[in-house]
This record gives structure tokens, C-alpha cells and sequence, in this order.
């Protein structure tokens, strides 16, 4: 993180639907750096409706992402309706969390 916990700098790439696929987050000098939730880069993928099925997340190549649960990924369910039924995290190895 930045030596104030800022970032300075955010960068939006997004797929053909136009939903935001990856974000990173850059220090005042052009470096990646963790943003106040514990990563610097987090990739999305999404289903047919738009809705976010895959995030993972990564530091900056010098640390870890430091989120609070210790997860690098999630996977989410959603019902018929759209409303989410499981928020599952999975460690570095792909490995469930309980």
C-alpha cells in the first residue's frame, strides 16, 4: 500500500458487454500498490446476465493480496430470480475455504 493508503491511479478494462473485467490500482509513481480492500489487480468473468460468476485477485508481484478472509478468488451462485445464493472463497491453490 502506499505509505499514506492510497491509491493514485486506476485502470478499468472491460469485455465486449461492457462490463468491468479487470482493475488495477497504481501509486503515484506508476507502481502497482494495494487499495485499502488488500489487492492491487482483481479479474472478473461473467455470465450471460451480466452478473460477476469469477473474481480473482492479485498483488502487486512483490506481495500477496491481503483480503480479509484470506481468499484469492470467489465464486458466486445465483438463483432463478438473480439473487445470489453462495459466495465461495478459494485460496491460492484453488481450494476452498471453509
Amino acid at each position: 500500500m502506499s505509505p499514506d493508503g492510497m491509491y493514485y491511479q486506476v485502470e478499468f478494462t472491460y469485455d465486449k458487454k461492457e462490463n468491468v473485467n479487470r482493475v488495477k490500482y497504481y501509486d503515484a509513481d506508476g507502481d502497482l500498490v494495494l487499495n485499502a480492500k488488500g489487492y492491487a489487480i482483481v479479474y472478473r468473468e461473467y455470465d450471460a446476465y451480466n452478473r460477476v460468476i469469477y473474481e480473482r485477485f492479485a498483488g502487486t508481484g512483490m506481495e500477496d493480496p491481503k483480503l480479509e478472509d484470506g481468499a484469492f478468488s470467489y465464486r458466486y451462485e445465483y438463483d432463478e430470480h438473480g439473487e445470489l445464493l453462495k459466495k465461495t472463497a478459494y485460496d491460492w491453490m484453488d481450494k476452498e475455504i471453509e
